[in-house]
């Protein structure tokens, strides 16, 4: 699954941006992904690895021990949100020549 909720391998390989956030690609959408307006991704040229150390250095967390909490697996569940399918279209690469 890629960041755009699209089939594809999964492993991140290209990272864009877009309106202001980044995405991780698969090699499958690695040349970018257009919506409806014209709007494109923009490659950041980072490393999608340089970037998840970087995510993980700053945001790693402790483990906790099982019986703190406990409780929280017995509450009931929160509703899941509606689903968002977006309308994307594929950006090809102007090099790719598989």
């Amino acid at each position: 699954m890629c960041a755009w909720f699209e089939p594809g391998p999964g492993t991140p390989t290209a990272l864009h941006a877009f309106a202001g956030c980044f995405y991780a690609l698969c090699d499958v959408h690695r040349g970018g992904i257009q919506v409806p307006d014209g709007r494109r991704t923009r490659p950041t040229g980072l490393d999608p690895r340089v970037l998840q150390a970087r995510l993980l250095d700053a945001y790693a967390v402790d483990l906790v021990p099982i019986d703190s909490v406990r409780s929280l697996f017995r509450r009931r569940r929160t509703p899941e949100p509606p689903a968002y399918v977006p309308s994307i279209r594929v950006v090809p690469l102007e090099d790719d020549v598989r």
